[in-house]
């Protein structure tokens, strides 16, 4: 891990100290010093704030610090039981596999921005989220599978 990701973890560990503990207390719970997430996919997003953020495959969601000024964050993960998700005012949470959550999503499609990131799923799913939704980042380890952002 670069010394700019470890910073960054540790700014959310201190800034988020509660939080992160109770997230923590989940027995399958990954996140740990060094590592909190693929935080430098979503860290950087250039999105307009009006916009409605779905991150397909959220896990614990603490990726959802970088979207608390927009006008909701949705994760999405059929895995991580919901107690156990990040907690913010502007999130909500979708016990659901992706795929299921596509087919009934029915929001502003024009001010919706999903993000599939890390998520080992089949290239029907991925699919899916390309036509479904026309402002997409979808990322695989170090590869971007497909990305749209809307015009700023």
């Amino acid at each position: 891990m670069s010394k700019q990701y470890i910073d960054e973890c540790n700014r959310i560990l201190r800034t988020y100290k509660d939080e992160m503990l109770r997230l923590h207390e989940w027995e399958n719970c990954e996140y740990e010093y060094g590592f909190l997430g693929f935080l430098e996919v979503y860290q950087n997003l250039n999105i307009p704030k009006d916009f409605t953020i779905i991150d397909l495959g959220c896990y614990q969601a603490c990726q959802c610090i970088y979207f608390k000024e927009y006008k909701q964050y949705i994760g999405v993960d059929a895995y991580v039981p919901l107690e156990y998700r990040f907690r913010q005012d502007n999130a909500i949470y979708v016990d659901k596999l992706i795929e299921d959550y596509i087919e009934q999503y029915n929001g502003d499609l024009n001010k919706t921005f999903a993000i599939c990131s890390y998520v080992p799923v089949k290239d029907n799913v991925y699919n899916r989220i390309k036509e479904k939704f026309p402002y997409h980042k979808i990322q695989y380890c170090n590869t971007i599978i497909s990305e749209k952002f809307p015009k700023r």
